[in-house]
This record gives C-alpha cells, sequence and structure tokens, in this order.
C-alpha cells in the first residue's frame, strides 16, 4: 500500500480570487481527481492541521490518501502540479510505503537506512547515511 500525506496553507494568490473563482479551480481540480479515485484513489482522512499540537507544522489543511496501485499516488501528485495547485497554495507532499512499525523502529537502532535520494550524488547519499547511520 502506497500513501500520501499533503498538508497546504492558502498563498495570498489563493485569497486575492473571487469565491467564484476558487469555487471554479476546486472544481476543475475534483473533476481531475475523480478518475483516480474511481481507479482506486482512497481518501483515508482530511482536515484543518491543529497548530497547538506539539511540533505541529505551520499549515491549514491537511489530507491523507493511499493506494494499492503506487501509480495512483503519483499521478494524483502529478494532476495537482499541472493544475497550478501550488501557484495558489504552498504545499509538502510526504509519502511512502506502509512498513510495519517495529521494522521502521529497528532502523533507527540497528541499521543504516539503504533508501537513496533522487537527484543527490553517490557522494551525497554516502554522507546522509553515514550522518544517520
Amino acid at each position: 500500500m502506497k500513501q500520501l500525506f499533503e498538508i497546504w496553507s492558502a498563498k495570498p494568490s489563493w485569497k486575492s480570487l473571487t469565491a467564484e473563482q476558487q469555487q471554479q479551480f476546486i472544481d476543475a481540480a475534483l473533476g481531475k481527481v475523480g478518475p483516480l479515485i474511481d481507479a482506486g484513489l482512497n481518501l483515508v482522512a482530511s482536515g484543518f492541521v491543529e497548530t497547538d499540537l506539539p511540533n505541529s507544522l505551520p499549515f491549514q489543511y491537511y489530507a491523507f490518501w493511499e493506494a494499492e496501485d503506487a501509480t495512483l499516488i503519483t499521478t494524483f501528485a502529478e494532476v495537482l502540479r499541472d493544475s497550478d495547485w501550488f501557484v495558489y497554495f504552498d504545499q509538502i507532499n510526504i509519502g511512502g510505503t506502509t512498513e510495519p512499525l517495529p521494522g521502521v523502529l529497528a532502523k533507527h537502532i540497528n541499521g543504516r537506512s539503504s533508501r537513496r535520494f533522487p537527484g543527490r550524488s553517490v557522494a551525497e547519499n554516502q554522507r546522509t547515511e553515514n550522518a544517520t547511520g
């Protein structure tokens, strides 16, 4: 199972639109996401970020998505990008594949992560592993 956790806040460019323009943009974005939902993209939860929680990030909204087919998560992120979502919203995406918690925590204790970061050189990946290893 592949997941995507999004957190976002409206930019001034969003706030400068009329309510009608905002609704048109949201309707168009939902129209592009609908086929992905029909194909198996599942919205698990969405809501408002509670910024009074310890270590909370200063964002307004969140959504948590999952799909058996990893390409649906990637396509969803591409649809947002291509719809000019990031013109109107500051967003951070966090994604990955489900792993049992004991195995994830074990990597904290007794092993280096074999995770490689795309776009980084071998040396940069090695420095990251050495620093976290």
